[in-house]
C-alpha cells in the first residue's frame, strides 16, 4: 500500500485522536499478542552473532533481571506502536473504502 504525505498525516491524526475506548481495545490486543512470547531474546541471539553471542544472551535471559524487565518493556512498547498503527490503518482504510464506493 502506497501512502501519500496527506494519507500519512491523516493516519497520524487518527492516532492522535484515539480515545480511551480505542486505547482499551489496543491494550487488550497487545496483551493478547504479548502472552505468546517475547522475541527480543531470539532477535538478539540471531542478529549478527559472534562467538560470545549465545552465552551473552543466555546469561541475560536467565540471570539478569534488569535485562528481562527492559526486554519486556521494549517489546510491549514496540508491540503497542504496531497495534496502534494497525488500528489507525483499519480506520483509514474503512473510511476510504466507503468514499470510493459512493
Amino acid at each position: 500500500m502506497r501512502l501519500t504525505i496527506a494519507d500519512k498525516q491523516e493516519i497520524k491524526g487518527i492516532i492522535a485522536s484515539l480515545d480511551e475506548r480505542d486505547n482499551e481495545r489496543i491494550y487488550e490486543e497487545v496483551e493478547r499478542l504479548s502472552k505468546v512470547s517475547n522475541p527480543i531474546t531470539s532477535l538478539l541471539r540471531n542478529f549478527q552473532p559472534d562467538e560470545h553471542t549465545t552465552d551473552a544472551v543466555d546469561y541475560l535471559s536467565v540471570d539478569d533481571v534488569a535485562y528481562q524487565e527492559k526486554a519486556s518493556e521494549w517489546f510491549w512498547d514496540a508491540l503497542t506502536e504496531r497495534v496502534k498503527a494497525e488500528y489507525a490503518l483499519g480506520i483509514f482504510k474503512a473510511k476510504h473504502e466507503h468514499r470510493e464506493a459512493a
